[in-house]
């Protein structure tokens, strides 16, 4: 069962990008951290969590293009505790979240961000012609 998540933080790396036979997918990791104002007016972090992610297919494509490590994101998606026995029969687990959406934060500064535009043929050249090019005669 997994139940909707949004986070907001930093990636701890670059991208990971893991490319199987059917799909691909890109694993980061988002570190977030409570920060706190000290009476003396400095800032301090508290509770840092490392939040293990996961892309596939077409938005880990765009997530390896588009960011890197310090990256400040905000995540949407869906977290579920993922359990397992390691290598000495002792009972492992974390929590994963599988990414819906992610975008970058403007909350420090502002982001340069622009579209690329994704050009997608109108029809595939190997597919057969609908019409016999030969019927007529020479087609030229």
């Amino acid at each position: 069962m997994s139940t909707a998540i949004t986070i907001v933080g930093n990636l701890a790396k670059d991208p990971e990008m893991v490319v199987k036979e059917n799909f691909r997918l890109a694993k980061l990791t988002v570190m977030t951290s409570k920060s706190k104002k000290n009476s003396d007016g400095t800032w301090s972090n508290e509770g840092t969590t490392a939040w293990s992610c996961t892309a596939f297919d077409k938005l880990a494509n765009h997530i390896q293009s588009s960011s890197k490590k310090g990256d400040p994101v905000i995540v949407i998606g869906e977290v579920a505790y993922n359990s397992w026995t390691d290598k000495d029969g002792k009972p492992a687990g974390r929590m994963e979240v599988t990414i819906k959406e992610i975008g970058m934060s403007l909350k420090r500064f502002p982001v340069d961000a622009h579209r690329n535009e994704i050009v997608t043929p109108k029809s595939d050249p190997w597919e057969t012609p609908k019409e016999d090019t030969w019927a007529s005669g020479v087609p030229f």
